[in-house]
């Protein structure tokens, strides 16, 4: 990805600004490395975060445990069975709506890196789940709610 990256910079005024080249490489010259890459290595460092130990640890228990008495308890309940029946999107959805509510514990928050970082792990081994372009802002959306960025 990097030496293609740095190819495509050296390009930058020859073919590429006089219109030759595909519109893929066009785009990647304008937009920069690709947001798969960003969110991947996002994924890694939510992982070794929000699962301590063990990065292959049950997120999803993790996060029932840590909403227990929560007023988000319904909708952290609806992401995890979202998230075990494969069903990524609705479940980061619901994640997102949660963590919007502002109010989350520290406990709460490593809960949520250990989910989201279980979710990116999931998209980013699917092929076809790894081409949306909207999951993956939405997770970034959710990566930067968590961590109260937003």
């Amino acid at each position: 990805m990097m030496i293609e990256w740095e190819k495509l910079q050296s390009c930058k005024g020859t073919e590429l600004q006089r219109g030759k080249g595909t519109e893929a490489q066009r785009h990647k010259v304008i937009t920069g490395p690709s947001a798969p890459l960003f969110l991947t290595c996002l994924g890694m460092v939510f992982l070794l975060f929000g699962c301590g130990k063990n990065p292959e640890a049950d997120a999803t228990a993790e996060l029932a445990a840590s909403f227990e008495d929560s007023p988000a308890k319904e909708d952290v309940i609806k992401a995890n069975a979202a998230f075990d029946e494969g069903r990524y999107k609705e479940s980061l959805q619901l994640l997102h709506k949660v963590a919007g509510r502002g109010d989350l514990t520290e406990r709460q928050k490593k809960a949520m890196a250990g989910i989201v970082g279980q979710l990116l792990k999931a998209v980013h081994e699917d092929p076809e789940l790894s081409k949306d372009i909207q999951l993956h802002r939405l997770m970034e959306l959710l990566v930067l709610r968590t961590m109260g960025e937003t």
